[in-house]
């Protein structure tokens, strides 16, 4: 008998010493690598990946589209090509797909340690019968051999990176097979030292926020690791790699992308770990699922979130102006020459570009800074006024919907938005009506006097709303109250479309667990909805990047049905769900 309990015991310590074991190995790669990395990607079949890539239709509409062609005239494509081209010429044979694809026989991982002058650290399992028919083994010969005092082979070369104004190198060794590749003499050596076992706390696997991202978590198809807090320090980071304000980062320690492939989708889950704790009320399942009973068939962009009243005013304003308030002081911006998909998104805080100085001065009749302040305070006001109108209606979710519609000739196009809050109790009519008129007002270059604003009852099919016109600027602001739910939109035709489809609840799909926000793009319309636009620009000349650039992107993704995203904040992580859906073939 006691020896049955003592084969039990030491069967239970060794499945728990297994299961530690292989949790530890799930990220095993980070174990060799030096614990400095801005960014670690990891591939758990490189060769297979590289394959996938290669067959998709997807690679071939990208390389063709205008887009990529943008890229490659870019700064930082530039560099890239550059970078690449250097490392060629040096090595005296191409790094292509197929050169990278044999470098490993099935999992590898990049870590990379500069993001300026692209340091970085690749290492990969193989057996010495791969390593020796790797294309860097066979071309040994442009390298110098060097050996290390545990016997290890290294082979150097010398790289006259940045077109020969920086000295940069070029190693590889083979080291208890595992193929690495890096940039840096320390790195390398680094990296050899933690696979002999030589160092203490000098492994990836031993950063702590490394080590709380991937605990419990089994590496994807394509797993990526970023430290924010080093990224957002990086000059090249900031200048050439991102395209928004890196203050929105600011509060993200790091995060980690994993994706993976489901039938006829692509899943791309984020996890990302926060500097300070946020808490935040969740959408429940049922409330998710009476709120999306508004979305139309027509709407290509909705999105529901948990709401308060400054959430719901933003709402408002974006919906029936076109733009947020501006109630902060402006910072100084610098300008990339580099386009962004935020210069052209109404959730960004961005007004026009600057020109100079003179054309401001010429266009304002009233000092620039006095101008300025007199806006604030007005917007600032009047945001006031109606965030208090909603306070004490209690605004629990909104959910906004953009619909773009084509026009007929010689009308362009228009984006018709709705904004549904939900809120404990009704919203005062009056008060609302007010607080929206004299906002309206403010937008108006005309004397205030002269403007006579009034809200009128219209209808049709037994529907009723609230609508005010604005002839002088081409608007139109209408509402309705439905119980619950407030309803405001910049159309009264798609405020018509969204009080009948409620009559008529669709089954949409929503998340079985509370989550704090819910995005979804569809692009099953995307002919119906951006190609007429885009051939409009086309026959008048306009800006290319909407021609070529945003017009190939679209046509890129073509593949892609709808775009959903799921996000969902708990106390020191943020966690996000992109889930691309494909086409039915």
């Amino acid at each position: 008998m006691k020896i049955k309990a003592a084969a039990i015991v030491f069967v239970f310590i060794g499945i728990v010493a297994y299961a530690a074991f292989s949790a530890k190995r799930e990220f095993a790669p980070a174990e060799d690598l030096p614990r400095e990395a801005v960014v670690y990607v990891e591939f758990t079949d490189l060769p297979a990946f590289l394959q996938l890539w290669e067959k998709s239709e997807l690679r071939q509409k990208y390389l063709e589209s205008e887009n990529f062609n943008s890229l490659k005239r870019r700064r930082l494509g530039l560099k890239l090509a550059s970078r690449w081209q250097e490392f060629n010429e040096a090595v005296g044979f191409s790094l292509d797909l197929e050169t990278v694809g044999g470098l490993a026989e099935k999992r590898a991982a990049i870590g990379i340690y500069d993001v300026g002058k692209l340091e970085f650290v690749f290492i990969a399992p193989v057996s010495s019968e791969i390593f020796t028919a790797t294309k860097f083994f066979l071309n040994k010969e442009q390298f110098e051999e060097k050996l290390l005092e545990n016997g290890t082979s290294v082979f150097s070369l010398d790289v006259a990176a940045d077109r020969g104004r920086e000295s940069q190198k070029l190693l590889f060794a083979s080291v208890k097979e595992r193929f690495v590749l890096a940039t840096s003499e320390k790195l390398l050596l680094q990296t050899v030292n933690n696979i002999n076992g030589k160092t203490n706390k000098n492994r990836l696997i031993d950063e702590p926020s490394f080590k709380s991202l991937t605990e419990n978590l089994k590496p994807n198809l394509v797993s990526v690791w970023v430290s924010q807090t080093a990224l957002n320090k990086d000059y090249y980071f900031k200048r050439y790699w991102l395209m928004p304000d890196t203050n929105k980062l600011k509060n993200i320690r790091a995060g980690i992308f994993g994706i993976s492939l489901e039938e006829k989708k692509v899943v791309e889950r984020r996890k990302f770990l926060l500097e300070k704790e946020v808490n935040t009320t969740k959408l429940n399942p049922t409330e998710m699922q009476k709120m999306l009973s508004f979305v139309t068939s027509n709407v290509s962009f909705y999105r529901l979130q948990t709401a308060d009243a400054k959430t719901s005013v933003n709402a408002i304003f974006d919906c029936i102006f076109d733009r947020k308030i501006q109630i902060a002081k402006a910072e100084p911006r610098n300008y990339s020459p580099s386009y962004s998909f935020y210069d052209f998104d109404d959730s960004e805080e961005r007004d026009y570009e600057y020109l100079d100085r003179k054309f401001d001065e010429t266009i304002d009749e009233a000092p620039e800074d006095n101008f300025k302040k007199s806006k604030v305070i007005e917007d600032k006001s009047y945001q006031s006024n109606l965030q208090n109108i909603l306070q004490t209606a209690n605004p629990q979710s909104v959910l906004t919907l953009t619909e773009p519609k084509n026009l007929p000739m010689p009308l362009f196009a228009e984006f018709r938005r709705a904004t549904v809050i939900k809120t404990v109790a009704p919203v005062n009519q009056i008060q609302l009506e007010n607080a929206v008129a004299q906002a309206a007002r403010n937008r108006v270059s005309l004397s205030v006097s002269d403007i006579n604003l009034t809200w009128k009852t219209a209808g049709e099919n037994g529907l009723s709303w609230r609508e005010l016109n604005l002839p002088m600027l081409g608007w139109e602001i209408c509402y309705a109250q439905r119980g619950e739910n407030l309803i405001v939109s910049n159309s009264s035709n798609l405020l018509r479309e969204t009080l009948a489809h409620t009559e008529d609840i669709q089954d949409e799909k929503v998340s079985a667990f509370p989550i704090d926000n819910l995005t979804v793009i569809h692009l099953k319309n995307k002919n119906k909805n951006f190609d007429e636009i885009f051939g409009k620009l086309a026959g008048e000349n306009s800006n290319d990047f909407f021609l070529g650039n945003v017009g190939s992107l679209l046509e890129t993704i073509s593949e892609i049905k709808t775009i959903e995203i799921e996000k969902n904040i708990n106390s020191r992580y943020q966690e996000e769900k992109i889930t691309f859906n494909l086409e039915q073939n």
